[in-house]
């Protein structure tokens, strides 16, 4: 049976000397997809974007852009189309690759709970950590912050955090990648990273 995988590294600003990393992120995305094909679709798309949060050329996971406090808090979500199970993660803080987390709590939906519990769709913050070291064998466990934080992140977070300190206000003056007057500057924009994958039915994709 024919897959088709699609992934990608991030929308926004993405400087053309940069390219071949982003590029060669997204090769080495797909091939851990392909190689990943035997456990499903679902399993692909996971191993694929994880590729791509241990990339720190992309703004997901180990490399991206660090909160107020200069430490990683990540998302990441997954979806099962052939059941429509669903997990996700918010804010997770010191977690290396969050959307395996995201894929466990999809699979887990299949799974009852005793007593007519509920089991939960998503987690946040540290509840969603403590799942994860809970749940996530190696390769996924918390590394925290200092593990996920690099020298290029750290150097993007002070700039960001003095322009946020001389914040003046006034109109037209470039703050924080965003002009006081509303006006964004596009070369400050990323955003996250993304993968899918189908199969191949012979009328078409399910």
């Amino acid at each position: 049976m024919e897959h088709v995988v699609i992934v990608h590294a991030g929308a926004g600003f993405h400087a053309p000397a940069a390219e071949p990393a982003y590029l060669a992120a997204c090769r080495r995305a797909c091939i851990a997809a392909r190689e990943a094909l035997q456990d499903g679709p679902l399993a692909a798309a996971r191993e694929a974007v994880a590729v791509l949060e241990d990339d720190p050329c992309c703004n997901a996971g180990r490399g991206s852009n660090l909160n107020l406090d200069g430490a990683v808090e990540c998302d990441a979500s997954a979806m099962d189309s052939s059941t429509g199970a669903w997990g996700g993660v918010a804010a997770v803080p010191g977690v290396r690759n969050p959307v395996r987390a995201a894929s466990l709590l999809a699979a887990e939906q299949r799974v009852p709970l005793s007593h007519g519990r509920v089991r939960p769709m998503l987690l946040c913050g540290e509840g969603a950590r403590r799942y994860c070291a809970a749940s996530l064998g190696d390769g996924s466990t918390p590394l925290g912050s200092d593990g996920l934080v690099t020298a290029e992140a750290q150097r993007r977070w002070k700039r960001y955090s003095d322009w946020l300190e001389t914040d003046s206000g006034r109109d037209g003056e470039e703050v924080g990648g965003r002009r006081a007057d509303g006006e964004v500057d596009a070369s400050h924009l990323s955003d996250t990273v993304g993968a899918v994958c189908q199969r191949r039915q012979a009328e078409g994709y399910d």
